[in-house]
This record gives structure tokens, C-alpha cells and sequence, in this order.
């Protein structure tokens, strides 16, 4: 999915920090069971599931460095500028899942691995995996979007 922030909201609600952001959602089977990954406004990759309502964070990596900060530096994420999402989500034959996000920051089709997780029963918290068929998603916060050549592959 290719992705151009044109500019983030800076509203004055609790819930707007640096874990917003632009995310994929991978195996939407209901708001409380599902995984996630994407990009956040504090220049952090990260992949989280939510099983039961609960979320649990199987990896995070710095991808924009700096100093985020909600008032003074809203966001380390470029904006006006194309760049492409990736994620990744596959059954493994022992039951686990893997997920990997990629990001390709110059929009020129060379991805680079940012975040990688293989989740086992029982590895992150919760006692399962979210497995089977489900609903995919984009989700933002707090900003303004553009979206282009979203597509959804089977593996």
C-alpha cells in the first residue's frame, strides 16, 4: 500500500501520542481479536496483536530517528511524501505466525524489513494465535491520509 500523510491533526485529547499512527490490520476477526502493524508518529515500527480485547506488542524498531514529542514534534513520520507499507502474515506449520512489515520510505519499491514477529501459543500473552480467515484494514490516527494501490494477496 502506498501512503502520503499530508498532515497531522494536532488535537488536545489524551489518546493522540506518539503510538498513533499508520497501521495494517491482518486477521480482523472482531475489534477484540486481531493483529496489527505499521508505523507510528513517534518514528517506531511496531506489530501487535489483540486477543481478547488485550493487546500485546511482539515487536518495535526504530525506523524515523529523534525526539518525539506530542507538542513540539508531533510526529517523525515525513509527510507530503509517498512512501509503501507491507505486512506479511503466515501460518507456520507448528502452529505459530509469522509477521513482517516492510517499508519502502522513497516509494521506489525497495522494502526494507522494519518489524518481525513469529507468534507462538502462549509466547506474547494470551494463550492463542489469530489463526484463519479474517478481515484486512488500514487504520490511522490523528492524521490526514492519501491511499493508493491497497491490495490484498494470498500467499
Amino acid at each position: 500500500m502506498q501512503f502520503k500523510i499530508q498532515h497531522t491533526n494536532l488535537t488536545d485529547i489524551p489518546n493522540r501520542d506518539g503510538y498513533s499512527g499508520v497501521l495494517l490490520f491482518s486477521r480482523y476477526q472482531d475489534s477484540d481479536d486481531l493483529y496489527y502493524a505499521g508505523i507510528r508518529q513517534d518514528g517506531t515500527s511496531v506489530i501487535k496483536k489483540k486477543i481478547g480485547g488485550v493487546y500485546y506488542t511482539l515487536d518495535e524498531e526504530t525506523v524515523f530517528p529523534g525526539t518525539y514529542d506530542k507538542v513540539t514534534n508531533p510526529t517523525l513520520i515525513p509527510q507530503k511524501q509517498w512512501m509503501r507499507l507491507r505486512l506479511t502474515t503466515v501460518d507456520q506449520p507448528d502452529g505459530s505466525v509469522a509477521l513482517n512489515l516492510y517499508l519502502d520510505k522513497s516509494n521506489t519499491g525497495d522494502y526494507q524489513l522494519v518489524a518481525h514477529a513469529i507468534d507462538a501459543k502462549g509466547k506474547y500473552g494470551g494463550t492463542d494465535v489469530v489463526r484463519g480467515p479474517a478481515y484486512m484494514g488500514i487504520r490511522t490516527d490523528y492524521e490526514d491520509v492519501f491511499f493508493n494501490d491497497y491490495k490484498i494477496t494470498e500467499l
